[in-house]
């Protein structure tokens, strides 16, 4: 299922969309590093130019269906987000051998975002296969990361902005192959 805006990220896929794109188009921040470095995250925010008026889609992988079981996760989303506009959309997964369920939230605040990520940092959310985005910028949070992956000239100003703060661990693995 390719997302509206990144045609060339599959969320289906299990890989993270961070590595779906070259490293041109991406950039990662360890949670370690964040919590080390305060207002590292606001500064992130405050450079994805969203404003709280802005809205953000999100898609995650919300259940696992077959002819013997049907189950959903546990998300808790209802109690970061007002949600009020959602579809499912359902594909089939031979490594599973069952179909997954993802479901698309639209119109979710950057406010709601921010906080939800905060949540995430400090352990009070649980991780998801879930992606945020907008027409610039793609956010995947998990339980140690947060990818963003955007156009090369976005990441590229990223990546001089926050130079001592991202993680290059796989630019530097690719740059030595």
């Amino acid at each position: 299922m390719q997302l509206k805006m990144f045609k060339d990220i599959d969320i289906t896929n299990p890989e993270p969309p961070y590595f779906q794109v070259n490293d041109s188009q991406r950039i990662r921040f360890l949670w370690t590093v964040l919590e080390e470095t305060p207002g590292t995250l606001k500064r992130i925010f405050k450079s994805l130019k969203l404003e709280k008026r802005s809205r953000v889609d999100c898609t995650f992988l919300s259940g696992y269906e077959s002819d013997r079981f049907k189950q959903k996760e546990i998300l808790h989303l209802g109690r970061r987000f007002s949600i009020t506009n959602w579809r499912e959309n359902r594909f089939w997964s031979d490594d599973l051998d069952c179909t997954c369920v993802y479901t698309t939230i639209t119109d979710l605040t950057t406010e709601s975002l921010y906080r939800y990520i905060v949540a995430l940092m400090r352990g009070h959310q649980r991780s998801l296969h879930i992606c945020f985005y907008n027409e610039a910028y793609l956010l995947y949070a998990s339980s140690d990361v947060l990818d963003i992956v955007s156009s090369e000239t976005n990441i590229s100003n990223f990546k001089e902005a926050f130079r001592k703060d991202y993680d290059k661990y796989h630019e530097e693995e690719n740059n030595n192959v």
